[in-house]
């Protein structure tokens, strides 16, 4: 944690670095065989805390695009298009993996808005916790006597499905 102005309540460095082998084999009815042998790495790096007025902020860049998981292959598949060899980079990039902003006015209220650590209940067998909801989400809580009750509702974009036009007919943009 660092202390860098009186606006800045707290600032965290965060991440970690992962590496691993991956090794799958299929075969097929008719004697078909594919082997996929590769190792993988991810690397997730970010800032986060807490700014004023309890607002809270952070941000995390990670090895890869894919919107699913952080993790890249070293080098690429000899089927992978374009094929660039065993020492080709096509999967090797850097990309937003959170960009979020929130404000938790009070005990019981917490909103935030952009790509976001996932903010509904899970454990990792229901959900990924690699995914990164993209939109708005409201976190109630209320406590009585030693009872907490809570409702967490989330506005995310889940696909774009007319990317010429962003409001879909409704009126926006002509």
């Amino acid at each position: 944690n660092w202390k860098l102005s009186e606006g800045l309540k707290r600032v965290e460095l965060f991440g970690d670095v992962r590496v691993r082998y991956a090794g799958r084999s299929a075969e097929d009815p008719a004697g078909g065989h594919i082997d996929l042998q590769r190792f993988r790495y991810a690397v997730r790096l970010g800032l986060r805390g807490e700014v004023f007025d309890d607002f809270y902020y952070g941000l995390r860049l990670d090895t890869s695009s894919n919107p699913r998981s952080s993790w890249a292959t070293l080098g690429t598949s000899s089927s992978g298009t374009p094929y660039q060899g065993p020492f080709g980079k096509s999967t090797a990039t850097i990309a937003i993996g959170q960009a979020y902003l929130g404000w938790h006015p009070a005990d019981w209220l917490d909103l935030t808005v952009g790509k976001m650590p996932n903010p509904l209940f899970a454990t990792p067998m229901v959900w990924d916790p690699d995914l990164n909801p993209e939109g708005a989400a409201e976190r109630f809580k209320y406590t009585v006597g030693s009872a907490d009750f809570f409702a967490t509702f989330g506005q995310f974009l889940y696909q774009d499905v007319n990317p010429s036009s962003a409001s879909g007919g409704l009126g926006f943009n002509g």
